[in-house]
């Protein structure tokens, strides 16, 4: 039975073996160290195979990438003047505005100057129109 069992593991190996185009004689007593490096074979190109379609996908994946880098390329200086553009604006936007705060805070310093000085001039009028009242009652006061 041992014996129909590897005549039959033989002949399986033997159709492997034609499979792949191997038609060298082989004997039983090599046919397990042919059956082990076979399967190895035959492994190792179905890696190779999946290997080389990874490969390929990652390939133009790559491209794909290169394609979009490029893209990117050509739109980051234009990207970039544009944002140094909008910096400078932004950069003399606060400028302008730091130079009108500081001159609306001069005017205001004079406009609170004149008020002051208009309070001081009515309140001397005030007092100069007591006074003036007060002559005015005692000049009545004597007539």
């Amino acid at each position: 039975m041992k014996d129909a069992i590897s005549e039959l593991r033989y002949q399986a190996l033997r159709a492997k073996l034609n499979d792949h185009h191997y038609y060298q004689p082989l004997g039983i007593d090599s046919s397990l160290l042919t059956e082990t490096m076979l399967n190895d074979l035959i492994a190792s190109s179905a890696s190779y195979k999946a290997l080389q379609e990874k490969d390929a996908q990652q390939a133009d994946k790559l491209g794909a990438l290169t394609a979009e880098l490029q893209g990117l390329r050509l739109e980051n200086p234009r990207l970039q003047a544009e944002n140094n553009a909008l910096h400078l604006q932004l950069i003399e936007a606060g400028e302008a505005t730091e130079r009108h705060q500081a001159s609306t805070r001069l005017r205001l310093h004079g406009l609170e100057d004149e008020v002051e000085t208009a309070k001081l001039a009515l309140q001397s009028a005030s007092h100069e129109s007591l006074r003036w009242e007060k002559e005015l009652n005692s000049l009545q006061a004597e007539t």
